[in-house]
């Protein structure tokens, strides 16, 4: 339970595991009940994930629960296959819309003003808990790519005397602007959570999320070793994406520097993307 945000997951392999399920389910709806704190039935659904033999129907407070493809989890959507591709959609547009309300509110031409109120107002919109929904797939990266192209688009637009159909592509606009590529942006908060974990700075046990082992490598003391992963989502987990970045820029004991030393490492480990 997270605040007011109860779950309960279980793998069914057998028809006991269906059994149990739904005793977790009544015992929870039980001590709801007992604290006076009633769980919003209409709200709760089924999420099934991946393929199995078994269909079953649960119940909470003697009603069915209806069963759901794709749910709503403390502000990430998200499918039955794991993916956020209708996360990514919802925060694009989201975004879009803030980019044309910050235009149509400050009439300034000066580039540095319009700068500064898209990395306050916009940016953290498609930022918030990347770790979480990292985005994989071309159409998807390319979507939330989509929100710091338009926007540079348009400051070029209106703070210069370019022709509209004479704007640098995104690439020079993010370079004349000083802005990163979000997609560099998000390995390098992949790259300062990963440090966080390592360092105990997070509520998680790192073993949990990473397997260190001896390194070889002249200079470096340890590395992540990469697990296998056994279905294309798995192996795009941030405890997966991020090794191989993380091991780039091992060095000495990476894990005595200070969080602010990490961030400009992490910063310039990223600047080529």
């Amino acid at each position: 339970m997270y605040a007011d945000d109860p779950k309960i997951y279980k793998v069914i392999s057998k028809t006991e595991d269906i059994d149990d399920l739904q005793k977790a389910i009544d015992y929870v709806s039980n001590w709801s009940k007992t604290w006076e704190l009633p769980l919003a039935v209409d709200k709760s659904c089924v999420l099934p994930i991946g393929r199995g033999p078994f269909n079953p129907s649960y119940q909470l407070a003697g009603r069915n629960l209806r069963c759901a493809t794709e749910v709503r989890d403390l502000g990430f959507l998200i499918n039955d296959k794991l993916k956020f591709a209708s996360h990514c959609r919802m925060i694009a547009s989201k975004a879009h819309l803030r980019t044309y309300r910050i235009f149509k509110a400050l009439k300034t031409k000066n580039p540095q003003i319009l700068v500064k109120a898209f990395k306050t107002y916009v940016r953290p919109i498609v930022e918030c808990g990347t770790t979480v929904f990292s985005p994989f797939t071309k159409k998807d990266i390319d979507l939330l790519e989509s929100v710091q192209n338009s926007f540079a688009r348009k400051l070029m637009f209106r703070c210069s005397t370019v022709r509209y159909s004479l704007i640098p592509n995104g690439y020079e606009r993010r370079k004349q602007l000083g802005l990163f590529s979000l997609h560099s942006r998000r390995l390098k908060n992949d790259l300062i959570m990963a440090f966080k974990i390592l360092k105990g700075e997070m509520s998680v046990e790192p073993r949990d999320f990473f397997d260190l082992t001896p390194s070889r490598t002249r200079g470096a003391h340890f590395k992540l070793r990469v697990s296998v992963a056994k279905t294309q989502v798995r192996s795009k987990f941030f405890s997966q994406r991020v090794v191989s970045a993380f091991n780039s820029i091992l060095g000495g004991n990476v894990l005595s520097m200070s969080p602010q030393s990490f961030r400009k490492l992490a910063a310039r480990s990223v600047v080529s993307h």
